[in-house]
């Protein structure tokens, strides 16, 4: 299944989600042929998305808020009813999705951006350039994913968008100008006299 022309695995295809079922493994990966259009949007997919998305971005970054739009739509958040979609773009092509998930335990719920990033560093890839957020009001990332996010992108792009579509590109390095990372820690592990 592509969307967008980038390929599904085999588990997204139509009679897996007929079925219910999402399991997957690895991310999306981007073909090699040039991306398609609009016209090749599932009809779910043309449901949710706004129209004020085509035509303003780059193919590529349309793709990830695109997807970002998609993920907001799976959110499970019966609590806060705030509903977050995002996609990630690793170097390597691959886009990994992530959505929010609530519990009724709140400090238990995790942020779609974290489930992007814990996904993509599940299948192997620990380097990316792009995350696209989609929330009803274009907000930015909590602190936790700045956090996470810049353990493994310090200058990663994200591009924030509402449920209007409009987007707002900004930076990690802007929204967390002085991040705690693995330098932070060797200054704990040295020996004394070293």
């Amino acid at each position: 299944m592509f969307l967008l022309g980038l390929k599904f695995s085999k588990p997204y295809g139509p009679k897996r989600r007929e079925e219910g079922g999402f399991r997957r493994r690895g991310g999306y990966r981007a073909p090699k042929r040039p991306l398609r259009g609009a016209d090749d949007l599932s009809d779910s997919a043309e449901k949710i998305l706004p129209n004020s998305v085509e035509g303003v971005l780059p193919m590529e970054d349309r793709v990830l808020v695109e997807l970002a739009f998609l993920m907001r739509e799976r959110a499970y958040a019966p609590y806060s009813g705030y509903r977050v979609g995002a996609a990630l773009l690793s170097v390597s092509g691959q886009v990994f999705t992530g959505c929010n998930v609530e519990n009724a335990v709140y400090p238990l719920g995790l942020c779609a951006e974290r489930v992007a990033v814990f996904k993509a560093i599940s299948e192997g890839e620990h380097r990316f350039t792009t995350i696209a957020i989609a929330t009803e009001n274009g907000g930015t990332p909590c602190g936790a994913c700045r956090q996470v996010l810049s353990e493994f992108a310090p200058d990663l792009r994200i591009l924030l968008v509402d449920a209007r579509g409009t987007v707002r590109e900004t930076s990690l390095r802007a929204l967390l100008p002085e991040p705690f990372g693995p330098g932070d820690l060797k200054a704990v592990h040295r020996q004394p006299g070293t």
